[in-house]
């Protein structure tokens, strides 16, 4: 997912140690912690000598692993002509005013900041309005949309009088619902639209 590297430094820490051959390769093994506990954990394990990430493994509060890769085999690398840019995020404090503005306060889980606006266009043509809040790796999407979609253990869906907001992320099912009970109904979409139109850059 896309960094934000001020939250990372500020919610994060890392611990290393030896890890396992992966591809029979030897590797660092990083293990990123939140300061919220609430937050998944991630796992990743680095080749020594050529400092390129052979896995990843992403765990919720449970335990349990929601995502997981690695390398079956590897070849040495070849040198990038062009450095790599990591796509990065970063805070945007004039568009969490403007956002708070709009909706009025809204609750975020600890050490989360609201970090991006787009509008979305689904199915039918229909317009939405995607929020996307981040602690430096987690990512937590909050939805405006016109229609309801379905639920499971990692979305949360609230009925707005008119319009619905779903939250998607990897966390307690407690916390997106209390997400979305925060947001005050009703909220009609497309004056939200019209609103983030002139939203900060």
């Amino acid at each position: 997912p896309p960094l934000v590297v001020a939250l990372l430094r500020r919610n994060w820490r890392v611990a290393v140690s030896n890890g396992e051959q992966i591809a029979g390769r030897d590797t660092w093994k990083l293990e990123l912690v939140s300061a919220n506990i609430a937050a998944p954990r991630f796992t990743y394990w680095i080749d020594r000598e050529w400092n390129l990430r052979l896995a990843v493994e992403e765990r919720d509060i449970t335990g349990d692993v929601t995502y997981s890769a690695r390398y079956q085999s590897i070849e040495k690398p070849t040198k990038r002509s062009q450095r790599r840019t990591l796509t990065r995020l970063e805070l945007r404090p004039l568009l969490e005013r403007f956002v708070e503005a709009q909706i009025g306060d809204y609750y975020l889980p600890n050490g989360f900041r609201l970090v991006d606006v787009r509008p979305r266009t689904m199915r039918d043509n229909q317009a939405a309005l995607d929020f996307r809040a981040s602690n430096g790796l987690s990512v937590i999407v909050i939805v405006f949309a016109p229609v309801a979609t379905g639920r499971n253990a990692k979305l949360a869906v609230r009925d707005l009088k008119g319009s619905w907001v779903w939250v998607i992320g990897n966390l307690q099912r407690t916390e997106l619902d209390q997400i979305a009970d925060s947001v005050k109904a009703p909220l009609e979409i497309a004056g939200l639209l019209s609103g983030f139109s002139s939203a900060p850059r």
